[in-house]
């Protein structure tokens, strides 16, 4: 299981999403960058943290980024349903 952490503005509940796992998937860009995500690129994440200084309201690792999109994105739209 990938990790994951939630903007403060998105941490619900004072900390009890902690350790809850998501089922997320790239659905688009951010910007003007070619179509970044991964085909069938999914990837299940566990919330450890959260991160109170972003411009994003989830920040995956790096292992779970890399199963969504390209890494050069940086940034990129996803869906996600809890599981």
């Amino acid at each position: 299981m990938a990790l994951w952490t939630l903007h403060v503005q998105a941490w619900p509940y004072n900390g009890r999403a902690c350790g809850r796992g998501y089922h997320i998937k790239c659905i688009g860009t951010t910007n003007l960058a070619p179509q970044p995500c991964r085909i069938n690129g999914a990837a299940i994440v566990e919330i450890v943290d959260y991160c109170p200084i972003s411009n994003s309201t989830l920040k995956l690792s790096l292992d779970a980024f890399s199963k969504l999109a390209d890494l050069s994105s940086g940034k990129v739209k996803i869906k996600f349903k809890r599981v």
